[in-house]
């Protein structure tokens, strides 16, 4: 049910939203750091991010993220897939954004897991090639049909390029 009342409010945001922003054709390499915040069982940690995406129109970004960790082991493990994520063009300052990423996990921790990541954020732009991003993410596990107990906060700067 939780996942059905997101796709709703996502789609709907989706067509609701205003576009002011150029960026089509623009292509984005981020660079982000997290704080994992545990609400059950999973102990909070954090991780290290990379994205690279390319703008197919002035609002959608498509692309692929990675994701690692060392987990308690010291085993290096995390995850790797596409990504979506539509921009709300409201201002040229502050872009707020949501998205998805479908992936798959790597290492002794996650070999295997396939989730759907689900993600909502702001970016500040510092120029117009580099920006600042706060963002909050969190799992759907497909194989366990379960949404995770936790928040990933990430921080992080974005370079963009034509």
């Amino acid at each position: 049910m939780k996942l059905t009342t997101f796709a709703v409010v996502f789609v709907s945001i989706l067509l609701l939203a205003p576009a002011s922003w150029a960026g089509q054709g623009d292509t984005e390499l981020q660079l982000q750091g997290a704080l994992i915040i545990s609400t059950g069982d999973f102990s909070d940690s954090g991780t290290a991010s990379a994205s690279y995406g390319w703008f197919w129109t002035e609002e959608q970004e498509i692309g692929v993220k990675t994701s690692t960790f060392f987990n308690s082991d010291g085993d290096l493990a995390g995850s790797l897939g596409p990504f979506y994520r539509y921009n709300f063009l409201i201002d040229d300052e502050m872009v707020p954004y949501v998205g998805g990423a479908a992936t798959f996990g790597f290492g002794d921790s996650f070999v295997g897991d396939a989730n759907l990541e689900l993600e909502a954020g702001s970016r500040w732009y510092l120029d117009r090639n580099i920006s600042f991003s706060v963002a909050a993410q969190t799992y759907y596990d497909i194989d366990q049909s379960d949404l995770a107990d936790f928040v990933v906060i990430q921080f992080g700067f974005s370079y963009f390029w034509d």
